[in-house]
């Protein structure tokens, strides 16, 4: 391509089929082709110009497009005629990623480390629990979900780091005010409870108990005249098995009163043999005195015996738990999807889900559990999303992160 680079061009917008589009001009970097008047720009520039109304399917913003364009008149986009893959030379490849080690004590055995992954530490941070921004929904819905997905790794990359090989306290968390660590422990105990159910329970869906309750889902499941509740339920789709935890986090060492206050939240749960009850703590090391490095992180895991003899119906419909789960990432457009490019993070859904995420068929939630029950409850890996560097996840997401904002290298 013989091209003539520029530090912009204004283009004015035409009307592109029933959409009719403002007449202020609009800025696009790029470059132009000089030998067939054409326009390179970022695709995702042009959908921000057009308003987010270019009918693309998601994946289609991670690529650049070409733009038929008149040089003697630069007021106007004539045509798209070419859409080809963007370099992405400063996203980091999955299968290259930086491990770390994260200390793992469960309550039996002698403590060890589990390996960790930004990647997977921001998986967790995104797809636990339920959306604190629910209640603008009817406001803004289109960014509700997109604000709270940011908001959640705003605050992982505050409170985390590595050093020496493991995940650390953060000198921002060391440095917050007591009620800043407060707001900080809470999401640090529900990121990390997401992030060792997956490891070393097996279970990659865990959501909310709240919501869960918002239609008596799962009422049943606890003793009568208690409000105290735990704050995750998760589920194997294969099993048909459930699984509470209580997540807890602080910013400093360990203490056993609040591990005795989430075996209280785990107590209100009526015994049954295909429920599984946990507490998960995160909580950090004490460094050596005089030592200038932060406080490591560990994570503990205690099985929860209930003594209550009394068993519980377990018809819980894991189809209404699923559409739960998936809630926070239901019908992201493609325009708030590469917003997430703003802040490193590439997001992508395996086949299967994104038929569920985006299709209106009344049975694709059924498909989507039944394709989960016969792959023994996780997505099979996507061949062609491991390379191109994406981290696939046992629920269908799949993510890549980009260096110059995650510290993936």
């Amino acid at each position: 391509m013989n091209s003539k680079t520029v530090s912009h061009i204004s283009v004015k917008p035409k009307e592109i089929g029933d959409q009719k589009r403002s007449n202020e001009p609009s800025i696009i970097r790029g470059a132009v082709d000089e030998s067939d008047g054409s326009y390179l720009c970022n695709l995702t520039d042009l959908l921000e110009f057009l308003g987010g109304q270019l009918q693309l399917d998601a994946t289609d913003a991670y690529y650049d497009a070409k733009v038929r364009f008149d040089p003697s008149n630069s007021q106007c986009v004539l045509d798209i005629y070419e859409i080809f893959r963007r370099p992405s030379s400063n996203l980091s490849n999955a299968d290259d990623k930086v491990k770390f080690n994260i200390h793992y004590v469960d309550g039996k055995n002698a403590p060890s480390l589990i390996s960790a992954s930004w990647h997977e530490l921001v998986w967790s941070a995104l797809m636990v629990g339920k959306s604190n921004l629910s209640a603008l929904a009817k406001i803004d819905p289109e960014y509700t979900k997109l604000y709270d997905l940011k908001m959640r790794a705003f605050m992982l990359r505050a409170l985390l780091a590595v050093s020496d090989g493991h995940a650390v306290k953060s000198k921002a968390f060391e440095k917050m005010e007591a009620s800043e660590k407060v707001n900080g422990s809470f999401w640090l105990g529900m990121f990390m409870a997401k992030l060792i159910a997956a490891k070393k329970m097996n279970c990659h869906f865990l959501t909310h108990v709240q919501e869960a309750l918002s239609d008596n889902r799962i009422d049943h499941l606890f003793k009568n005249g208690t409000t105290k509740r735990p704050d995750l339920i998760g589920f194997l789709p294969s099993q048909r098995k459930l699984l509470f935890v209580e997540a807890k986090g602080t910013s400093g060492v360990k203490r056993k009163k609040t591990i005795n206050q989430a075996i209280e939240q785990l107590d209100v749960i009526t015994a049954n043999k295909s429920i599984d009850k946990k507490v998960a703590y995160s909580c950090f090391k004490s460094r050596h005195k005089g030592s200038d490095q932060s406080d490591q992180l560990v994570i503990y895991t205690i099985d929860y015996k209930s003594n209550v003899q009394k068993q519980s119906s377990n018809s819980v419909e894991l189809k209404q738990l699923m559409e739960q789960y998936y809630k926070q990432v239901k019908g992201l457009t493609s325009k708030a999807i590469w917003q997430l490019e703003q802040i490193g993070i590439y997001l992508r859904f395996s086949e299967t889900l994104k038929r569920y995420l985006y299709a209106e068929e009344e049975d694709a939630l059924e498909q989507l559990l039944e394709t989960l029950t016969q792959a023994e409850g996780t997505f099979p890996s996507n061949q062609e999303l491991a390379s191109e560097g994406y981290k696939m996840f046992g629920d269908g997401i799949a993510i890549k992160l980009d260096e110059k904002f995650w510290p993936v290298k």
